[in-house]
């Protein structure tokens, strides 16, 4: 968690590109992502298994949220390869 926060504190978020970013191999790294944010009532929340998300909003605005995953239905089932699961 430090080197990731780390990361953030010290890079200049507004100007790096799309993509992946590496900061320790596959065990840490950065996707900056570009889209058009959805109502709260399109949107499904996600769990992870192997990865904890660190979410960043660099400009707009976008609801993040946080509930136990024992209050949650899953909506499409975990996903081994990319590391999450919809609920």
């Amino acid at each position: 968690m430090d080197k990731a926060l780390l990361f953030l504190s010290n890079e200049n978020l507004q100007e790096l590109p799309t993509g992946r970013f590496y900061i320790s191999g596959d065990e840490i790294f950065c996707l900056v992502n570009e889209y058009t944010t959805k109502p709260v009532s399109e949107c499904s929340m996600e769990a992870h298994k192997n990865y904890i998300d660190i979410q960043s909003i660099i400009y707009g605005k976008e609801q993040i949220g946080y509930s136990p995953l024992s209050n949650q239905t899953i909506v499409k089932e975990y996903n081994v390869e990319n590391d999450y699961a919809l609920l």
